[in-house]
């Protein structure tokens, strides 16, 4: 099954404000994950980090790859602008 026909049938299993709701939380553990890796701590950062992938991709099949896809190409641009100044 393609990853897109897999998100809609998440949204319309359990609705966009669960799945957002969802991505939230995962957001909240990789945080954690990535905390404890800070502090030389056993962490579970991979598994988090797949976890918040999944419910973000969800994010972007919600809010539209195409509008994402330009907000992402407008922020690289300006990453670049950024490190050309700081030469």
């Amino acid at each position: 099954m393609k990853r897109e026909k897999l998100y809609k049938k998440c949204l319309d299993k359990w609705g966009a404000r669960a799945q957002m709701l969802m991505a939230v939380e995962e957001m909240g553990e990789l945080n954690q994950a990535l905390a404890r890796y800070l502090n030389g701590r056993e962490h579970n950062v991979e598994e988090e980090l797949g976890d918040a992938l999944l419910m973000l991709e969800q994010l972007q099949y919600l809010f539209g790859y195409e509008k994402i896809k330009k907000m992402q190409d407008k922020k690289v641009k300006r990453i670049k602008e950024r490190m050309k100044k700081e030469k």
